[in-house]
């Protein structure tokens, strides 16, 4: 039997599963842990998560309380933050919230301004317009800022690596508190604190990978301990900016974050809001089903909307207003920005993919820029590609004299490390291991992709050409069932770094194709050897309608998926998402 591979993206994955684990680990964890009913799936599950000590599971299916976390006071810095911030509410100084323009920079802006608020203090946000100053604090802003009369600036989200800026700040007179969550650059700004939870912090470890919302949230934790929390001050309300930022921001859900999270998505259900409930309404989000998923794929990009096509500000002002009319328009205006988000990078997308097809396939990092990409989209757009072609991505916005992009790879290369040791090509950059931005001279922009690929061809072995998509196990269709879906739902909230189970399943007979939208898409119905005279399982294949004739006439699939619950017309349902698809011919 040959097997056809019919590719959904531009090359072909290379389909792995995890290992399995030994019985008797299996068994034994099901009698130390007997009171949390692990079924044999939900120990392989949490061990391709690298959740394997009987106290790993129990704190990952049960997050704690924020209470039990370290105290955020014994972050670095964070002692002198909460004494300067105290000085400055005490003394009526003018404090400015430098923040950043996509969703976890404006919750992050949103959730401090509200609680110094709250605290009595006079405070004012400031969010940069991305295609005027572009990312992080930049000089000229800082020195309107200090002009406006602030003595006090504190950068969310960003600041880390911006060392001459900070020294700007303080020759105009300001004092700089930075809290960023992002790579720590070899010399930190000389702030009067700086925080960030990847310095060391001995007993602070579940902080590390804060999202700069996050980072946020913890200062906030620590003003209550030293001024005792104001009356007004809701949690909720925190906590419910606290998830959206997170989730959007593709910070891993481990740690703290998890537990954030959790929180978080109950608090959104019950926050006061109101432009927060209006965004959720443009949405079409039910509060009753709030998740991840949902934040990340409908909340988090009408946020980034705002500050990719037009002026972050929209966003910030949507979340601070109190207005319920004022919240209407201001959702009303990010739902078209957001349409209009889309269409740009859906051209821009097409445009970069066929400028990728025709490299060669000892390009290991893609590197292409165009004069027409707006610097807004190439960050998705970088994404996108580097997900289709299973390499590194950087993609630019052409400047006649400095140019900026947005770079993103996966696990196996190390981009922040790579842009690290090349930034002498560069003229400012910040980012994670595996999403980066930066400005280039655009002189420079050769240079860089040759040193990337030099970098990456010492790393040949680890730098795949092949997307490879790794499943947690096989699972057959009689065991897509409620209580198997119940199940995977005690590990949520699923994010970055617990990715939601991903599924294989060989040589399933397609009863039926129906095609949607127009032929692009297909809803197939699914049955194996396991459920022949059973009901058979409904599946939807995006970007798969070139194979409705195919599938139609009693095809069979091997298939990639997840498992949704579905609702529709108060008919609730499973439904497979499916990742990827290879038709199965016995030619």
């Amino acid at each position: 039997m040959n097997i056809e591979s019919v590719n959904l993206e531009v090359r072909q994955a290379r389909w792995e599963t995890y290992p399995s684990p030994d019985p008797e680990y299996i068994r034994s964890l099901q009698s130390a842990l007997a009171h949390l009913q692990l079924t044999p799936l939900m120990i392989r599950l949490l061990a391709n998560r690298g959740v394997t000590t009987p106290d790993e599971i129990e704190a990952f299916l049960t997050p704690p309380e924020l209470s039990s976390y370290p105290d955020p006071l014994q972050l670095t810095g964070m002692r002198e933050a909460v004494d300067r911030i105290a000085q400055a509410i005490s003394a009526g100084e003018q404090i400015v919230v430098y923040g950043d323009f996509d969703a976890d920079g404006v919750t992050s802006t949103s959730l401090l301004t509200i609680a110094l608020r709250h605290f009595g203090a006079k405070v004012e946000p400031y969010i940069p317009n991305r295609v005027l100053e572009g990312y992080g604090l930049n000089a000229a802003a800082v020195q309107e800022i200090a002009r406006r009369g602030a003595t006090l600036l504190i950068t969310v989200d960003c600041g880390i690596s911006g060392r001459g800026e900070v020294a700007e700040a303080r020759r105009a007179g300001m004092d700089v508190i930075v809290t960023d969550h992002h790579h720590l650059p070899a010399d930190l700004p000389e702030a009067t604190a700086c925080i960030n939870p990847k310095q060391a912090a001995p007993g602070c470890e579940c902080y590390h990978d804060l999202a700069g919302v996050g980072v946020a949230y913890q200062l906030v934790r620590a003003l209550v301990k030293k001024l005792d929390k104001p009356a007004t001050l809701r949690n909720l309300d925190l906590l419910a900016l606290v998830a959206i930022g997170t989730v959007a921001d593709i910070v891993p859900l481990r740690g703290a974050n998890r537990s954030l999270v959790t929180l978080g998505m109950s608090a959104v259900q019950h926050h006061s809001l109101p432009g927060l409930k209006m965004l959720l309404e443009f949405a079409h989000v039910d509060l009753r089903n709030v998740d991840a998923e949902r934040i990340g794929f409908a909340i988090g990009p009408r946020l980034n909307a705002a500050g990719r096509v037009d002026d972050a500000s929209t966003a910030y002002r949507l979340l601070m207003t109190e207005n319920v009319a004022e919240a209407r328009g201001l959702a009303q205006k990010i739902e078209a920005q957001n349409r209009r988000r889309q269409a740009i990078m859906n051209s821009v997308v097409e445009q970069a993919r066929e400028q990728a097809r025709k490299l060669g396939d000892d390009v290991k990092v893609i590197v292409l820029h165009d004069a027409g990409w707006p610097s807004g989209v190439v960050g998705l757009v970088a994404g996108r590609l580097a997900e289709e072609f299973g390499r590194p991505t950087l993609i630019l916005e052409e400047g006649e004299e400095e140019s900026r992009g947005s770079a993103r790879s996966g696990s196996q290369f190390d981009m922040i490390g790579a842009l690290t040791e090349l930034k002498h090509l560069l003229v400012k950059f910040g980012g994670h291991q595996a999403a980066a931005g930066f400005t280039i001279k655009t002189e420079k922009i050769y240079e860089l992709a040759e040193g990337l690929n030099s970098i990456a061809s010492q790393q040949q072995n680890s730098i795949h050409l092949q997307p490879l998509i790794r499943a947690d196990t096989e699972l057959p269709m009689s065991e897509v069932t409620d209580h198997t879906f119940d199940s995977l739902q005690r590990l949520a909230p699923f994010g970055a770094g617990n990715s939601a189970p991903l599924f294989l399943a060989l040589g399933l007979h397609v009863t039926d194709a129906v095609a949607l939208s127009d032929g692009s898409h297909l809803k197939l119905y699914l049955t194996d050897a396991t459920n022949p005279s059973g009901r058979p399982v409904e599946a939807m294949v995006w970007r798969a309608g070139h194979l409705y004739e195919t599938l139609r006439h009693n095809g069979r699939v091997d298939i990639l998926f997840s498992i949704e619950r579905r609702e529709w017309k108060g008919n609730v349902h499973l439904q497979l998402k499916v990742k990827d698809l290879r038709v199965v011919s016995d030619q």
